[in-house]
């Protein structure tokens, strides 16, 4: 019996790794979707269609992080006597938001079409605008349920929620809805999300309205918001110039690569950024030492292993999963699987700093990883998909450069 309560004791004795765990086996559940999704999509989809959807998705997830202001962060780090005013307000800040956000994209998607002369990519982003007026009805539930530690419950709705978005798609595009299934399980996911939070045990929350409040939100929330928003530039950052430079065929093989590449690696990253992120506010907010920053670099090097052992095996699970339906990418996902690497650490960094209340430097950090890969694609720019993954990798890997600077930083007072 004492060997059989070894994991719980350990787990108990360890509760970041015991969340962490939680949220890479729901993690590995949605993958495991995703990578169903992307087999079938490669199946019914043609290499140019394939690109208009991807394309259509990372203009959403950019998007996307706008809606949230950074406000959760916020509710997050904040005392326990301001969290009562904060999380209200946040709900009438963050609402007012999604709602101005839905109908920009809504308005402005012709242009993005036009931009790029992808006429598809219109309804797309006009369908997908709908989800963000869902999501501000349990933004606040959901941070709360963070703010407490609750991360096998958030894990939860986090994998239901992709999981639900990846198999939707993947039934819709077999049922003949084409590249539009993609935007209609966008959808379908944002109310599954809606669902389980909405049955969340959190306290009742007023909506609020302070001026004073707002005002301080705003710029606190800004500042995680441009380190967010920078954050998903530099993962995307290269898809959406591909987009503009690369033929459309083309452009389909590379997104393809980097969807079964990089995908995995990227959610990992912010599975266990979201584990962590709530203790060390906590941690911070107590003005307790929380577990060494060091714990954290160290626990990331070893999530680092797992994106080098996937590198190693792309030139066989590649041929296997998608011989028939694509010209094999195995170089292409082996050499972007290793992006993934610096990506973690470089953002286990900016954490550092958010929660120490030294968002200015977050902003930097993710400010010169973003200019200085944009700058490299952009004015040398590649002409092949394997010249755009190798211009990624080694860019990325330079941003670890940066890192001994930041992370000698001190806490400052709040």
């Amino acid at each position: 019996m004492s060997i059989l309560c070894l994991p719980k004791r350990f787990f108990h004795a360890n509760p970041l790794i015991g969340d962490t765990s939680w949220m890479l086996i729901a993690e590995g559940a949605a993958r495991l979707s995703r990578l169903i999704t992307i087999i079938t999509l490669a199946s019914y989809l043609s290499a140019s269609d394939y690109g208009v959807a991807m394309l259509a998705i990372v203009c959403y997830e950019l998007l996307r992080v706008v809606t949230g202001l950074g406000s959760g962060a916020a509710i997050i780090q904040c005392s326990e006597e301001q969290l009562s005013s904060t999380a209200g307000n946040v709900y009438f800040l963050n609402g007012s938001i999604c709602l101005a956000i839905a109908v920009i994209q809504y308005l402005f998607a012709p242009l993005l079409a036009n931009f790029y002369q992808k006429p598809l990519l219109e309804p797309l982003l006009q369908i997908m605008a709908v989800s963000y007026v869902i999501y501000p009805i349990v933004t606040v539930r959901a941070c709360w349920v963070q703010r407490s530690n609750s991360m096998k419950y958030f894990a939860l709705c986090s994998a239901m929620a992709v999981m639900t978005d990846n198999f939707s798609t993947a039934l819709l595009v077999t049922l003949g809805f084409g590249i539009y299934a993609v935007a209609w399980a966008t959808v379908l996911a944002a109310l599954v999300w809606l669902a389980l939070f909405l049955i969340a045990k959190v306290p009742p929350i007023k909506i609020r309205y302070c001026g004073k409040t707002i005002l301080g939100l705003l710029v606190f929330s800004s500042k995680v918001l441009a380190s967010d928003f920078l954050k998903n530039g530099r993962s995307h950052i290269d898809v959406l110039l591909a987009g503009k430079l690369l033929a459309p065929e083309i452009f389909g093989l590379y997104n393809f690569a980097k969807s079964a590449g990089v995908g995995l690696g990227q959610s990992l990253s912010n599975t266990y950024l979201s584990c962590i992120y709530p203790r060390k506010a906590s941690g911070q907010r107590d003005q307790k030492l929380a577990p060494e920053f060091r714990q954290m670099f160290i626990i990331g090097l070893g999530i680092s292993s797992i994106f080098i052992a996937q590198s190693l095996m792309g030139p066989i699970y590649i041929p296997l999963l998608f011989h028939n339906d694509w010209p094999n990418p195995p170089t292409l996902v082996t050499i972007l699987c290793l992006s993934a690497i610096p990506c973690l650490l470089v953002d286990i960094c900016g954490l550092k700093l958010r929660v120490q209340y030294q968002t200015n430097k977050d902003i930097i950090v993710q400010a010169a990883a973003v200019i200085s890969l944009m700058v490299s694609l952009y004015v040398f720019p590649p002409a092949t998909p394997l010249g755009f993954a190798t211009c990624t990798v080694a860019v990325s890997f330079s941003w670890l450069l940066l890192l001994p600077t930041f992370l000698t930083s001190k806490a400052q007072n709040h």
